[in-house]
């Protein structure tokens, strides 16, 4: 997508807004009744094609250049607890761009009050669909993802969001 053509959410480096909006329904939760880590998974998963899709403008994974990502490294740690009923929304920026991968930190929080609930960091690889290997980010999705590394570092005076 060209600038021209790019919608507004889309227009700056910061993309403001959250990656990925949530409740807790019952059958979210474990057998303790609180949101079980597999319904955290999928949902910092959900929040990781949104944010490549504000990458790069365009599918993460593209048939049209053969190009995709893959995870091939997730930590994640547990702040609060959440109930059926409590509203998420997970909030994430790139934080290290390498020559074939870049480092995302996300960040979940409680709707009602902003409490931090969750965080997850995870490396991506850039993926030749075909060769099933590793290849360089391309220039363009460099200057963007540097963009918001910068933009990241600057609000939060550290290492990024």
């Amino acid at each position: 997508m060209n600038s021209q053509s790019e919608p507004q959410f889309l227009a700056g480096p910061l993309h403001p807004g959250p990656l990925h909006l949530g409740i807790v329904q019952p059958w979210d939760c474990d057998v303790m009744g609180h949101f079980t880590v597999r319904r955290y998974a999928a949902a910092f998963d959900d929040a990781s094609y949104q944010l490549l899709f504000r990458l790069s403008g365009t599918s993460p994974v593209s048939q049209a250049d053969g190009l995709g990502w893959a995870d091939v490294r997730q930590v994640y740690e547990y702040h609060a607890e959440m109930l059926p009923g409590t509203m998420f929304s997970i909030s994430g920026a790139p934080v290290r761009l390498g020559t074939k991968s870049i480092d995302v930190e996300y960040r979940m929080v409680r709707t009602q009050d902003g409490s931090a609930v969750a965080t997850m960091r995870s490396t991506l690889v850039r993926l030749d669909l075909k060769a099933r290997e590793g290849v360089a980010v391309e220039a363009a999705m460099r200057a963007r993802i540097g963009q918001m590394i910068d933009a990241s570092t600057s609000v939060t005076g550290g290492e990024g969001a």
